[in-house]
């Protein structure tokens, strides 16, 4: 798939069109449908060989058993009508039948009897049938009871079982021979019992022994599932019967049917060796017992079947979606290749193979122009920007680009139609394609960027020049305002100084003219004086406020822990303790400690309680609140009040000096103080401002950025 991609070593890559896809996808899908169908065609081979080659052995297996039992019944009958015919025989020799006693024939038979199926022996004719087992004789006049149609000469005749004279609950299978030309017949009785012992030895899994007689009839057989053995009866009207009579009467047989017994679909397998013994031996086993072993094969095969279906179409499915996605990168890369804003050039062995259409315009190709098999050096000029030659700087990087994997540096090419040099920034790198290693290049333009960054670099130098020019002029202006500073300063201390005598003096003279002329004033003259008084005691506190705010401006700080909380309560138990008749709410937020200088740091919560207590006095309960709260990465302090507030479109002058939002009758002030919050705020770095609404309250919000503890600083004090 990847030398289809690159048509003649990384060339012209072309995606598969939908017309290919559709064959592949039929392709693969045919394939897959092949393969599943040969395999359930071999899985249904399988499973119904398997069948075939259990049922066949099962059978093998009973006509093994069946031969056996048989083989051994017709011996057992054989040597039992062979001793009965030495007996007869040995008598024939002495007197005859007739002629000779009942005791007499018990001596010879009972020396025949023997073995454990053998029950006795026994001869007859129509006057009398002479009965001996091992124990017992007896003589019965006639012919028997139990007695089958008199067989002809040398036939043998099965009768039905009866029940044993000498043991009521126990049968016997009288097995009749006739005798060789005359009137008489000689015979044994077959034990059943020990037959039926013997034959359940076997152990057939769900399986029976029967024995039948040549016309159909069932005499004995082995108990069924159920525990409960066959009683004899007349099967030769069954179909499976009539099958069993139809055999040859020369060896063993398996056949198919359902039991004349009990329904039940079976195996049979029967032996029989000629027409001298008119039994057949039937073994039978049930069809399920037979197939239980194959049906646990048969779920194997469909389950192994199923898992291999469904890996085969989870394999073809992930084929055809790799295949897919093949497909989705190759055409992902062509439309990199061909759309790319960038130059892209792909080399072997240092001679160009292939670009793209951005190539052709990047070096100004004409139209039937290519950079097919050229060189680097053909495309570049033979000086670098560096100094150093094209050769060199191409064996440089080569070298670079096979110790390192890649390489991004500038470089010089020019232009194809005026031969102009221009810069590019070029990104090498290595990719394997059909075994080759093909070099990779990006190259962009970046003339443009070049020529713009030396004009930035000349306005930066010029910048520079008049920045340097600037910092100059404002240096010179900053040292000509910290002088007019120091001057304003000066001049305020001496202004204080100088106004503050005058002040003295006016304020003492006019006590002394209260006392000289104290009987001679009027109370209009009185009021002026006083008024003389309160002036001069306003014009103090003003010089006193200028004084600390120039104090405030060019004081040296001293850094400690200060416990805001601390001053705060401080501030308000001397206000209440002032203003004992005032009901008073407040609440102060513990642990608020800053590093700062403590005096600066008492002079801005005192004014700003004492603004608070001032404006809230008109109220019948003073409320009051200091605490902090933490606002991104600073601690933010707040005192509300539930006083007077202010209109907050004259919130713009509140930090101004001289500057009053409410009348000096209403409540007292000299517009100093909160200036005198701001300006310490303002040398911690912080910011102040407030919130307010006429007759609902104010708060008074300010950080102190600079004052505020290191976690370092926290863990010590604690400490």
């Amino acid at each position: 798939m990847a030398e289809s991609f690159w048509n003649r070593v990384a060339l012209e890559p072309q995606a598969l069109d939908p017309r290919v896809r559709s064959r592949i996808r039929r392709s693969f899908f045919a394939y897959a449908g092949l393969l599943l169908l040969i395999g359930w065609a071999y899985a249904t081979w399988y499973i119904v060989e398997d069948r075939r080659r259990t049922v066949a052995s099962a059978g093998e297996q009973l006509r093994t058993v069946a031969t056996s039992l048989n083989a051994q019944m017709e011996a057992l009958l054989v040597d039992g009508l062979g001793a009965a015919e030495s007996a007869v025989n040995a008598i024939r020799r002495q007197k005859g039948f007739a002629a000779i006693s009942t005791e007499e024939i018990g001596e010879q038979l009972r020396e025949q009897v023997t073995g454990n199926y053998i029950r006795a022996l026994f001869i007859g004719n129509s006057e009398r049938t002479v009965i001996v087992g091992p124990t017992f004789v007896e003589h019965i006049e006639g012919v028997p009871s139990w007695m089958p149609p008199r067989p002809a000469n040398r036939e043998i005749i099965v009768a039905e079982p009866m029940l044993d004279p000498t043991r009521a609950t126990q049968q016997v299978i009288p097995v009749v021979r006739g005798l060789q030309g005359e009137d008489g017949w000689f015979g044994i009785w077959f034990d059943v019992e020990p037959l039926i012992n013997r034959y359940l030895t076997v152990g057939i899994d769900r399986g029976q022994i029967s024995l039948l007689r040549a016309d159909g009839w069932l005499l004995v057989g082995t108990p069924g599932p159920s525990g409960t053995a066959p009683p004899a009866q007349d099967l030769s009207n069954t179909e499976l019967v009539g099958r069993i009579r139809s055999l040859p009467a020369d060896g063993a047989y398996v056949l198919e049917g359902i039991s004349a017994l009990d329904g039940k679909r079976k195996l049979f397998a029967t032996a029989r060796e000629g027409d001298d013994v008119p039994l057949n031996l039937v073994v039978s086993r049930e069809f399920d017992a037979i197939l239980a072993p194959w049906r646990r094969s048969t779920m194997m095969v469909l389950w192994l079947s199923l898992g291999s279906s469904a890996f085969l179409i989870l394999m073809t499915t992930l084929l055809y979606r790799s295949l897919e996605e093949i497909n989705r990168r190759e055409t992902q890369f062509h439309k990199l290749f061909e759309n790319s804003l960038a130059s892209i050039l792909l080399l072997k062995q240092g001679t160009i193979v292939e670009s793209n259409e951005q190539a052709q315009q990047t070096f100004r190709l004409p139209p039937n122009g290519t950079l097919h098999g050229l060189k680097v050096a053909d495309i570049s000029p033979a000086v670098q920007s560096d100094g150093a030659s094209t050769p060199e700087a191409i064996a440089y990087y080569e070298d670079k680009l096979r110790r390192e994997g890649g390489a991004t540096f500038q470089w010089l090419f020019k232009r194809a139609d005026t031969g102009e040099p221009f810069e590019a920034e070029v990104n090498l790198s290595n990719i394997p394609i059909a075994g080759d290693d093909v070099m990779l290049a990006i190259v962009r333009d970046i003339s443009e960027q070049e020529a713009a960054r030396r004009e930035l670099r000349k306005l930066n130098a010029e910048l520079e020049m008049r920045v340097a020019r600037r910092t100059a002029q404002l240096q010179q202006a900053n040292a000509q305002l910290a002088a007019a500073n120091r001057a304003l300063e000066e001049f305020a201390a001496s202004a204080s100084h100088d106004l503050r005598s005058p002040l003295s003096t006016i304020s003492g003279q006019a006590g002394m003219l209260e006392i000289a002329l104290r009987d001679r004033f009027d109370g209009k003259q009185r009021e002026r004086l006083q008024r003389i008084q309160d002036a001069v005691m306003r014009a103090s506190v003003v010089i006193e406020g200028l004084l600390s705010l120039a104090r405030i401006t060019r004081q040296e700080l001293k850094s400690e822990p200060v416990d805001l909380s601390q001053i705060a309560r401080s501030a308000l138990e001397a206000l209440q303790e002032a203003d004992r008749h005032i009901e008073v709410e407040t609440y102060v937020q513990p642990g608020m400690v800053v590093m700062a200088d403590r005096g600066l740091m008492t002079s801005l919560v005192d004014n700003l309680i004492n603004n608070a207590w001032k404006y809230s006095k008109k109220r019948e309960r003073i409320w009051i609140r200091f605490d902090c709260s933490r606002r991104g990465d600073q601690t933010v302090y707040c005192v509300a009040d539930r006083g007077a507030g202010f209109d907050m479109s004259n919130a713009t002058r509140l930090f101004q000096a001289f500057r009053r939002l409410h009348s000096s009758d209403e409540f007292h002030g000299t517009g100093i103080g909160l200036a005198t919050v701001a300006r310490i705020v303002h040398r911690y770095g912080g910011e102040i401002w407030a919130e307010a609404e006429p007759d609902v309250g104010a708060k008074f919000f300010f950080t102190l950025p600079h004052a505020e503890m290191t976690d370092a600083m926290q863990t010590k004090k604690a400490v």
